[in-house]
């Protein structure tokens, strides 16, 4: 009897190691990975979408072949019942998935990807199980066939589009009498892998920031010394706004990686035709946003988070604004003054610490939006909380960011410039780029 208790227990053992383990160990995999809120390989748009594709074809595949090895090897199903079960736990998984990726900062949720996953787990699960079959059960997998193929098909289809637009979106012709027509190529082939520049160009740009930064920090002590009291005292208007074109960093909706990190590019555009007094169409804001990219890929290396000092940079050498300028350890008073003169303010803030329900949860580390005027005698934001006062926002982070209304003390407590690390955010100053109009 004894015996018989410790081979019962030996088949227990065996029977977690060998089939349950596995399939724990790859849904852990696949879960670790839609975790991470950026995964960069460095290599271009294209070449990027297929590695992150082929990667989830792989992990799919492996966890569809380890729950059918369960069902029919560990369990003894039969081969219906086996292909039932392994498709339907790996398809709901693949939904889980992707849903869990709405929660992560620089994820999405896409119906696409859950399609691609189902092109993976029906292959590996043909393979296994033709393999392991007789041919009589094999019939039963060939009628099956037919229709897979043609839905593969259909998702590589949609799937291919989806690069061909990401690398270039080019479809949409645009009438500037100022620019020439064949700038209407907005992304040109791999425009996005890393630029040629030599470690030593990368040097003496960081070495000409720190000079500029030393600089700024002279005139920082200089303005210290003045008291909050000596300053001049100007009584304000109730409530000032400014009409300020506007565009999200997304003007097509298209939330790729791209244009994840676009705010600060969209933020400068929002400046730019405010000082021109032109119109901002989408098909014009996706152009420029694109052109943005470009130049700054093809002078800097990269167009990830970029801090005041470099955003001021970008907007005097690519559009030529001169009347940029860095204001910085001010109050929510100085930020009034500003707007009362006509000015607005680009700002770069700590994302979550704005708690805009917009956002995809939890929110970006890093944003940039843009001040257009304020509202003292406003009692909600936009939000529908409660607050003594706005400051109103172009936020490009969300469709629905066009006059935005923040309360007044979240927002100001929430600008902090790009410390150099996005997870040191809160380290970060106050400071902000003036647009003097």
């Amino acid at each position: 009897m004894k015996n018989v208790s410790e081979r019962m227990y030996l088949k227990k053992i065996y029977f977690l190691f060998n089939y349950i383990i596995p399939v724990v160990f790859m849904a852990g995999i696949i879960f670790y990975f839609s975790a991470q809120p950026s995964l960069k390989s460095g290599l271009s748009v294209p070449w990027e979408i297929i590695l992150r594709k082929g990667a989830h074809f792989l992990e799919y595949a492996l966890l569809v072949v380890f729950l059918a090895r369960l069902f029919f090897k560990g369990r003894h199903y039969s081969i219906r019942n086996t292909f039932l079960w392994a498709f339907l736990l790996s398809v709901g998984y693949a939904c889980l998935d992707e849903f869990h990726q709405l929660f992560v900062v620089g994820r999405s949720g896409k119906l696409l990807d859950v399609g691609i996953d189902t092109v993976s787990i029906l292959t590996a699960l043909f393979f296994y199980l033709f393999y392991l079959t007789n041919f009589k059960v094999r019939k039963f997998l060939w009628r099956g066939l037919s229709w897979f193929i043609i839905y593969a098909i259909i998702v590589s289809t949609m799937f291919w589009r989806a690069i061909m637009f990401t690398e270039s979106n080019s479809d949409v012709i645009i009438d500037d009498g100022d620019r020439n027509a064949k700038d209407n190529q907005v992304i040109e082939e791999g425009f996005l892998s890393n630029t040629t520049r030599t470690e030593e160009e990368k040097k003496n740009f960081s070495s000409d920031l720190s000079e500029k930064e030393s600089e700024k920090k002279l005139e920082r002590k200089r303005s210290d010394r003045m008291s909050a009291n000596a300053r001049e005292e100007v009584s304000l208007p109730e409530r000032v706004v400014w009409l300020v074109t506007f565009t999200t960093q997304s003007p097509f909706a298209k939330w790729d990686q791209l244009h994840e990190e676009a705010c600060e590019e969209a933020s400068l555009i929002m400046l730019k035709y405010y000082n021109d007094g032109k119109e901002l169409t989408k098909q014009i804001a996706e152009k420029e946003i694109q052109q943005l990219v470009k130049y700054q890929l093809e002078r800097y290396g990269d167009f990830y988070d970029t801090n005041i000092q470099a955003t001021k940079e970008i907007g005097e050498n690519f559009y030529h604004l001169n009347n940029l300028k860095i204001i910085q350890d001010f109050t929510i008073g100085d930020l009034k003054k500003e707007l009362v003169q006509g000015n607005i303010i680009l700002i770069p803030t700590a994302g979550r610490e704005l708690h805009n329900p917009n956002f995809t949860p939890p929110g970006p580390l890093y944003h940039n939006l843009v001040i257009i005027g304020y509202d003292d005698t406003a009692i909600k934001d936009s939000a529908g909380r409660k607050v003594d006062g706005v400051f109103i926002t172009n936020d490009p982070g969300t469709r629905r960011g066009k006059n935005y209304k923040y309360d007044q003390k979240v927002l100001y407590q929430a600008i902090h410039d790009f410390p150099g690390d996005v997870n040191k955010i809160l380290t970060g100053e106050k400071r902000a780029i003036v647009l003097v109009h």
